[in-house]
């Protein structure tokens, strides 16, 4: 699972340049709940950060590897360094190989499911609403349909699919991640 881009976050949210814990927080978060929603929960984490930006505070880089309680493991990268072309920004990238198939998500939100040697190809593009621009309207078509998935089930007394204790859990991944790139020692 992968989030990088060269995109200067700074210009909008500047504040984000003073973050002594910064891109696990702002970013990494999400890039772990995707992780988790895909292979399911973690019950291994090691992790490493780096600061790429003189002029930030924090981490604009972290790379983590998962194991998780299916017996997948898998590798979960987020930065706000990257020099690639093209910028990738602002979706998430997602590459899952399994037995018997693949499933990769590439920029431009094309979606390629391989099943035994078969692929197929799927355009899903969100909806540029007529309030929403690109290419924001990656991230405010998802808010919109998480916020009337959670409205049609407080209307129907169902839990929702997000909820705080799951949140939680993601967040439990970003301490975690802290403190394992904290107690990386040297090989030398």
């Amino acid at each position: 699972v992968s989030f990088r881009t060269g995109y200067d976050i700074y210009a909008g949210q500047p504040y984000l340049a003073r973050e002594e814990r910064f891109v696990l927080i702002d970013l990494g978060v999400h890039v772990l709940d995707v992780a988790r929603v895909f292979l399911g929960e973690v019950e291994h984490l090691s992790a490493e950060l780096q600061r790429r930006n003189p002029n930030a505070a924090g981490e604009d880089t972290a790379t983590m590897l998962l194991r998780h309680k299916s017996g997948a493991v898998s590798t979960v990268e987020c930065t706000y360094g990257s020099r690639r072309v093209p910028d990738s920004f602002p979706e998430t990238l997602v590459e899952i190989e399994g037995d018997s198939g693949a499933i990769v998500s590439r920029i431009g939100s094309r979606i390629e499911i391989t099943v035994n040697g078969e692929m197929t190809v799927t355009e899903a593009d969100p909806v540029v609403h007529p309030w929403a621009e690109r290419p924001w309207h990656v991230a405010q078509d998802s808010v919109l349909r998480t916020c009337r998935h959670m409205l049609e089930r407080v209307k129907a007394g169902k839990p929702a699919d997000t909820s705080a204790e799951d949140n939680l859990k993601t967040f439990a991944l970003v301490e975690a991640a802290y403190e394992k790139a904290g107690k990386v020692k040297p090989l030398v």
